[in-house]
């Protein structure tokens, strides 16, 4: 996401990560970079988009928290091929409804959309 917004980095990626920057920190860092961008996305979310990939994950048979990460990876595709095409959906949509407790829970969380943008064949469709 950096690539298409990279007004989201709080600090420039480098090639080698400053001594004081710890793991924690980069974690962190990286987190608040990913939501930063998930909230620039919001106006060109289709929520139509959402729904159909909800749909589709629940017809794959995946748990709940498949179908919601599936739903975000979804989401954020389309989203990011709107905003290439400079196609804004209309009023800013919702905030997902996943909402990680901690750091920890938040980084499996995105692990798992990460995992969805790139292997679920329900998001492909919204890739291509």
């Amino acid at each position: 996401m950096y690539e298409v917004m990279p007004h989201i980095a709080l600090v420039l990626p480098r090639s080698r990560p400053a001594r004081w920057q710890t793991v924690e920190f980069r974690l962190y860092r990286r987190i608040i970079e990913i939501r930063d961008a998930v909230l620039t996305l919001r106006p060109y979310v289709d929520e139509q988009v959402a729904n159909t990939a909800r749909e589709s994950a629940a017809a794959a048979g995946l748990d709940r928290d498949g179908q919601e990460a599936v739903v975000e990876a979804a989401t954020l595709a389309a989203a990011l091929r709107a905003k290439a095409d400079n196609r804004v959906n209309g009023d800013a949509a919702p905030p997902t409804a996943v909402r990680p407790a901690d750091i920890d829970e938040e980084a499996r969380w995105l692990t798992g959309v990460a995992d969805a943008y790139r292997r679920s064949p329900v998001v492909a469709q919204f890739l291509r």
